[in-house]
């Protein structure tokens, strides 16, 4: 589960300075407070957040995104003791690519992310999903967990195990 993943997550040398954001059903002040206790760096709770929350969010952590609003259109500092977010290039547009299943929820992030002036790419399923990474070597992925044949755990394994990918952040989603 998260909480044991973020438990391995802080013994792990190579992955412990990786942010994470909680997106969860529970809003529950116990499980927020477990939560950031073992490294979390922010806790949405699903029937309270909207989208652009999350892309404000990730937006922290990659530099260069065109600003959503005037607000905020100065990058957010790391807090302390965390690594610098990568660098990009500010003309450049960012790329993510998306791999989600559901139709409905591939449109609707396509269509905050591209609003937010990211390029973006899809894929279905696992599979598909390598495939398009290794061609696009995107910024970022968005990769649902429950997916056709390869999950977004298997997924994530490759992507991290292979020398000219494991740099790019993966945000995963959960229902």
């Amino acid at each position: 589960n998260g909480y044991e993943m973020l438990e391995k997550k802080q013994k792990d040398p190579a992955i412990k300075d990786v942010p994470v954001i909680i997106i969860s059903n529970s809003g529950q002040q116990v499980d927020v407070e477990r939560a950031r206790g073992l490294g979390a760096k922010d806790y949405l709770i699903k029937a309270d957040f909207d989208p652009d929350e999350v892309v404000e969010k990730v937006r922290q952590y990659l530099p260069g995104v065109p600003p959503a609003s005037p607000v905020s259109s100065a990058p957010v500092p790391a807090p302390s003791g965390e690594p610098p977010p990568r660098a990009a290039a500010s003309s450049k547009r960012l790329k993510v690519t998306i791999v989600e299943d559901d139709k409905l929820l591939a449109d609707l992030l396509s269509k905050k992310l591209s609003g937010a002036g990211w390029e973006l790419s899809h894929a279905i399923d696992g599979s598909e999903a390598l495939k398009v990474v290794k061609q696009e070597i995107p910024d970022m992925v968005i990769l649902d967990i429950l997916l056709p044949g390869m999950d977004g755990f298997e997924v994530l394994k490759v992507l991290k195990s292979d020398e000219t990918l494991k740099h790019i952040p993966v945000l995963l989603l959960s229902n």
